[in-house]
């Protein structure tokens, strides 16, 4: 499956493919179970034209990552949008995520991220 990642700055790095939980971030006092599962995800997104929109609401970062995932790994998808699907990808090591980058760049400068 071929995904998108959004990355902090111009080059991959471990950090960019650390899960919420990862990072110390707290689950949302009350959150439901499905919302608790996602914080051991990485999010990811199916097309770069939702990578960039998710990138400038959300101040993520200017850069992108298209990973290649093999079928083994875990992908939960999000139902679809208009401009594609938010996909949680589970089971994997931020290096193994690293290797599976097959191409990286930045969004327009003009799209505001």
């Amino acid at each position: 499956m071929r995904v998108f990642r959004v990355l902090r700055g111009p080059v991959a790095s471990r950090d960019d493919f650390l899960p919420l939980a990862s990072l110390g971030r707290p689950v949302p006092k009350g959150a439901p179970d499905q919302v608790r599962r996602k914080w051991s995800a990485i999010s990811a997104f199916t097309t770069i034209d939702l990578a960039r929109t998710r990138a400038r609401e959300r101040g993520l970062g200017g850069w992108w990552a298209q990973l290649e995932l093999p079928a083994e790994v875990v992908v939960e998808e999000d139902p679809p949008n208009r401009l594609g699907r938010h996909v949680s990808v589970y089971g994997t090591t931020p290096e193994q995520l690293l290797g599976y980058i097959v191409d990286t760049g930045s969004f327009e400068p003009d799209e505001g991220v």
